[in-house]
């Protein structure tokens, strides 16, 4: 009896944190290449600025 109510509860609670993790890790993923981008924009700007002051 416990055993067929407990089977589903741990599958359940094991998709739950399971979608949990590859949600968290795709929100990482995404923002870490969101930083990148911005910290590549930063970069290119201060370069365009040295190089081209008229460009400021």
């Amino acid at each position: 009896m416990w055993q067929r109510l407990l089977r589903p509860l741990t599958l359940g609670i094991g998709g739950l944190l399971g979608s949990a993790i590859a949600l968290w890790g795709l929100g990482k993923m995404l923002t870490g290449i969101w930083q990148q981008q911005t910290f590549a924009n930063l970069c290119y700007r201060i370069a365009i600025a040295t190089v081209d002051p008229r460009a400021s």
